[in-house]
């Protein structure tokens, strides 16, 4: 289990969360919304090590995993797909994928059943990944992010500048790739039709602290939508 605790931090001017506590279970998606500044992105960065000051707690089962450098939580079994992607431009499709098999250990290579997934990968393995598509792209980040075969997969807006083809397809992966692979997922994410198709369970930020849990189904009540989304 992937837990945070009293999870706390910011960027030096104070904090942008502030004592979140949420737990994600292998196999379930778990589906971050809220206003825009509401601290999602800041919240899985902290997990990941990208804050400059993080206060309180993230375990994944029993090892902590505040403080470490980020390549360690990689190699511990946490995966991070950011938002805009953040591919390597400049290089192939298979040097960025292979970059991802690293990350989760020595001498890895690209799971076949990776690439099975995306299909479209393979033929372009010798292009270089500035010249995809935005939805190549994420389809890339994702699939990097896999390779490391991890155990928690944090994804940071995957719809963001993404055709809706590859949206629909992206929401329907993300359940699947949990529940085959035992995989817990946190999506943050702005597209609601996305998120609530592909999540188990749904937490609101609001201000930097869970507002409010729920299942997706009564989220998709306009009345609670209005009340954490409402600008």
């Amino acid at each position: 289990m992937l837990s945070l605790m009293n999870l706390a931090g910011g960027y030096g001017l104070g904090n942008v969360i502030d004592g979140i506590t949420l737990q994600v279970r292998p196999g379930e998606t778990l589906a971050v919304l809220g206003r825009n500044g509401s601290g999602k992105s800041t919240m899985i960065k902290a997990v990941m090590g990208l804050l400059p000051s993080a206060d309180g707690a993230v375990t994944l089962d029993d090892t902590a995993l505040l403080g470490l450098p980020t390549h360690r939580i990689a190699r511990l079994g946490v995966a991070y797909v950011p938002q805009g992607r953040g591919i390597f431009p400049r290089l192939t499709v298979l040097e960025n994928l292979q970059i991802g098999a690293r990350a989760g250990g020595p001498a890895r290579d690209i799971p076949d059943d990776v690439i099975a997934l995306f299909p479209i990968l393979k033929q372009r393995y010798g292009q270089f990944g500035g010249t995809m598509s935005g939805g190549e792209q994420q389809m890339l980040a994702l699939a990097r992010a896999l390779c490391s075969r991890p155990r928690f997969l944090l994804m940071d807006e995957p719809s963001d500048g993404v055709q809706p083809s590859i949206v629909q397809t992206i929401g329907a992966l993300i359940p699947e790739i949990a529940r085959t692979r035992h995989l817990g997922v946190i999506l943050v994410e702005q597209n609601l039709d996305l998120a609530l198709a592909a999540a188990d369970r749904v937490a609101i930020l609001d201000k930097g602290r869970v507002a409010h849990e729920c299942a997706p189904d009564e989220f998709r009540d306009p009345a609670i939508q209005s009340r954490f989304l409402a600008v």
